[in-house]
């Protein structure tokens, strides 16, 4: 997945994109306004979400490259596709240590 910064100055990256609505994708928020880590991973649907609880736009300002804040989107992609194969619900605790890494 892309690395992107919100309008926010949050950070996510894209877990399922949009044909119709590529600036609205699916996003796990990794990182708050302040690029701390969020607790859990926070799934979020831009195309039905457009503001956070704030008011704020989220959205999509740009696209950051691999490595920035300490992201790695093979760690992540990796460990979103252990969840999927797990039926035991570890999905923070893979997040978590993708992050970690």
């Amino acid at each position: 997945g892309t690395i992107v910064q919100l309008a926010t100055k949050e950070v996510g990256i894209v877990t399922e994109e949009r044909q119709d609505k590529r600036l609205r994708p699916k996003l796990i928020m990794l990182l708050n306004k302040d690029q701390k880590p969020f607790p859990k991973g926070l799934y979020i649907d831009l195309a039905k979400i457009t503001h956070n609880r704030l008011g704020q736009k989220l959205n999509i300002v740009k696209s950051l490259e691999p490595g920035t804040y300490g992201i790695d989107p093979k760690k992540i992609d990796i460990a979103l596709n252990e969840m999927e194969d797990d039926d035991d619900d570890r999905t923070e605790e893979n997040l978590a240590e993708a992050l970690a890494d």
